[in-house]
């Protein structure tokens, strides 16, 4: 099974009372379709072919939702996005605030980001306000690469997971390294995260966007 994702940036925004705003700006980093990590690694698909660029996706992506898949286990609340702001116009902006409490994504609509918070926000913030117990059955039953709620972890964590990943030689970092194209776009793809981490921007995955 295939799919496509997206990491989405988000940059805190003060708006007091001890309160962020987590807003979308620039580009996001796009690793393409990609696939499970056998797809390149086991004999019985010897048979298929990757290009650099889609091999460097399938194993950046591999280290990353390896390691986010297991912090959601142990920490649903705090690998759970926040909740998302849900308006049509941006004179709502303040109602919609007064209606929620701490942290918040506003999708910033004047920048043309509406479509995927719009699909996805009101299930997203359904889900997002149930209790840890009743988020892990949630996500027994339904993954987060299918269904909401979304995913997002801080931008320095995945930079240091993809640097573990190097240092411990996984099998992820040697198919990197069979392929200089590919280890090269993973090095940047490593860079623009931990640039980014300095600034304490956060990454929203974002699956077949």
């Amino acid at each position: 099974m295939g799919f496509d994702l997206e990491l989405r940036f988000l940059y805190p925004e003060n708006i007091g009372e001890d309160r962020t705003a987590w807003r979308p700006h620039g580009q996001p980093l796009s690793f393409g379709g990609v696939t499970r990590l056998e797809k390149i690694v086991h004999k019985r698909f010897a048979h298929l072919s990757w290009s650099a660029h889609q091999r460097a996706g399938i194993c950046v992506v591999s280290t990353l939702l390896g390691k986010l898949f297991e912090t959601l286990d142990n920490a649903p609340s705090e690998t759970v996005a926040p909740h998302i702001l849900v308006y049509e116009y941006q004179d709502e902006l303040d109602a919609e605030l007064a209606r929620t409490q701490g942290d918040v994504i506003d999708p910033d609509f004047s920048i043309g980001l509406e479509g995927t918070f719009a699909r996805v926000g009101p299930k997203h913030n359904a889900l997002r306000a149930l209790e840890d117990e009743a988020a892990k059955e949630h996500l027994k039953t339904f993954h987060p690469a299918l269904k909401p709620p979304l995913l997002w972890e801080q931008c320095g964590t995945l930079a240091r997971w993809l640097q573990e990943a190097e240092s411990a030689e996984t099998d992820e970092w040697r198919q990197l390294r069979t392929e200089p194209v590919s280890l090269a776009v993973a090095r940047v793809w490593h860079a623009w995260l931990h640039e980014l981490g300095k600034v304490g921007a956060r990454a929203l995955f974002v699956f077949d966007p």
